[in-house]
């Protein structure tokens, strides 16, 4: 009988055999996962996050852009496209000023956009391969966290075949993000501690360390997976092994210190700029009740795991997954599991907290929890193993691992057809679409007119990712000061993108009519109304201006305007 051995030494590493059969489906599916990471890049919607990727690598900020183009002149989507590009004035230096001004983004990421984009170009597909290549080596650093945990090769070849189709993974390796380069650093820095405390080596410390670096400067969530491995060192050396100090403990603080270390820094800078910082995620401490809580949880474990919401059946899935952190604590040893269960519950716990005693919606963002996903996952790993390389014994009655089987089978048949359907889909939740779903129809609604003109005063980053979709006919007319503005000649028809209410209120005024012709289903009611069109009467009365190239009449706040109306 196959059993799956528990960490010990290293000649373990070499059984027990892989099965033919699941070495051929794991190569299938890797080849799966590999293709849609890559397929239709180009094709799927940019949204305001990725659009704010391209403004801040390519050395350009919101302000500069609203300080410039929200002047009142026409403007091309062209010269939109001009802020997510590189352009020869804008050196590393700009990029990395850009980047100091949103400090909550720790730079490491943007600054390999940077670098990417000098090589593959602006355009959406070409900035998203990077986030793809980062998801493709994720894979082997995968297999290797599952052979230094499971001490088995069928686990890994199981682990590598999970994590090549699971749809949380193939979804933000296609998006211009940094969550696929923090999920290639959650799973390299876990492995590189497993294999330092098994080899202990000053070497492999400093792998360690280094990989701790690159995910604190990746994202600073990662610091939950930190502390998640220094609960782990003292789990394990001081509790298990009733050690005060060792020199596992001492070589995992010199090594976690000087990659700590190396982010203060970035530390100094999140405090000089803590003010603007909160302003920036003030969305993340919106009150939502417990209830839309625990619904957002089921919901982002199926998401997460099998790619759509299964409604009632989300229940089974954290059965499962409850089941498989079970059998994983009741049948390996402590080293083992103790990992996987901090993994899970320390980044979970780290912003539920906050959202449960506090306020907010923290761990409603599917993406913030991928360490918890992680460690989920390989607790599946396990218990789908067990099912492979386990027969029947007094133990364990002959069906069992048949059903277990089953499940895997029908959990990777689900994430794949709905991996597909995302693969030939435009726009998917991970797109936050209530803030996108209007982009492809509104665009499509615009592109057809002979001479559009558009007009918009509000939420700049959106502007960014929308005129990705306009054609170059179309024209833009950015509105900084509402009460000087008047409406370009010469374009029809005339629409309003996202106006404010108090834009539409200056236009009625000049005697312009209004027509809402695109509502969103999609969007709160406050922000549902996203296209309008305007039809001047014959002797309409607009309101006297100064020159629209006078940018010194733009308030000094033109960005807050702009974005809140």
């Amino acid at each position: 009988m196959h059993t799956i051995e528990t960490p010990g030494s290293v000649s373990q590493l070499l059984c027990p055999k892989v099965p033919t059969w699941l070495r051929y489906a794991v190569i299938a599916l890797l080849i799966a996962g590999i293709f849609f990471r890559f397929i239709n890049l180009s094709q799927k919607v940019y949204w305001t996050d990725e659009a704010l990727t391209s403004l801040r690598s390519s050395g350009h900020t919101k302000v500069e852009f609203v300080e410039e183009q929200f002047t009142g002149a026409v403007i091309s989507p062209e010269t939109v496209m001009r802020y997510q590009s590189l352009e020869p004035e804008n050196g590393w230096g700009h990029t990395l000023a850009a980047l100091m001004g949103n400090a909550e983004h720790t730079p490491l990421y943007f600054l390999g956009v940077r670098g990417w984009m000098q090589w593959f170009g602006s355009g959406s597909g070409a900035v998203r391969g990077l986030s793809a290549v980062f998801g493709v080596l994720a894979l082997p650093c995968v297999f290797w966290l599952a052979l230094e945990l499971f001490q088995s090769r069928v686990a890994a070849w199981v682990s590598l075949g999970l994590f090549a189709i699971t749809p949380l993974h193939i979804l933000y390796a296609q998006e211009a993000r940094s969550y696929s380069l923090w999920t290639l650093c959650i799973v390299l820095s876990s492995a590189a501690l497993l294999r330092a405390m098994r080899v202990r080596s000053w070497q492999s410390w400093s792998i360690y360390g280094l990989s701790v670096a690159l995910g604190l400067y990746t994202q600073l969530l990662f610091a939950l997976v930190a502390i998640a491995h220094a609960l782990y060192i003292l789990g394990v050396e001081q509790v298990l092994q009733k050690r005060r100090l060792t020199d596992t403990a001492r070589a995992y603080a010199l090594s976690a210190g000087g990659a700590l270390l190396s982010l203060l820094p970035w530390m100094v800078l999140l405090v000089v700029r803590a003010d603007r910082i909160r302003d920036t995620t003030a969305s993340l401490n919106e009150v939502t009740s417990f209830d839309h809580l625990i619904n957002r949880w089921f919901l982002g474990l199926s998401r997460s795991l099998v790619g759509i919401d299964l409604a009632a059946a989300n229940l089974l899935l954290v059965l499962l997954v409850g089941w498989a952190l079970v059998v994983l604590c009741r049948q390996t040893v402590p080293r083992c599991w103790l990992l996987v269960l901090l993994l899970v519950a320390v980044p979970f716990l780290g912003l539920a907290l906050p959202d449960v005693l506090l306020g907010g919606g923290r761990t409603v963002r599917i993406r913030y929890l991928i360490p918890s996903y992680v460690g989920l996952q390989l607790a599946l790993v396990y218990l789908f193993t067990r099912a492979i390389v386990t027969r029947a014994s007094g133990l364990l009655h002959r069906w069992q691992p048949w059903l277990w089987r089953g499940v895997l089978g029908a959990m990777v048949a689900i994430a794949l057809s709905n991996t597909l359907d995302s693969a030939n889909s435009d726009l998917w939740w991970n797109k936050s679409i209530s803030r996108s779903a209007y982009y492809l129809p509104v665009a499509e609604m615009i592109n057809r007119e002979a001479k559009p003109l558009v007009i918009a005063d509000r939420h700049p980053s959106a502007i960014l990712a929308f005129s990705r979709r306009l054609d170059s006919h179309v024209r833009l007319q950015l509105v900084g000061d509402r009460d000087r503005f008047q409406v370009a000649r010469g374009y029809k028809p005339v629409f309003l993108l996202n106006p404010s209410e108090k834009l539409r209120t200056v236009l009625e005024r000049q005697g312009y009519r209004l027509k809402m012709v695109y509502r969103d289903p999609h969007a709160p009611d406050a922000e549902a109304d996203r296209l309008w069109r305007i039809q001047q009467p014959a002797k309409a009365q607009p309101l006297q201006q100064k020159p629209a190239s006078a940018p010194a009449d733009l308030p000094r706040n033109a960005e807050v305007l702009s974005e809140e109306g």
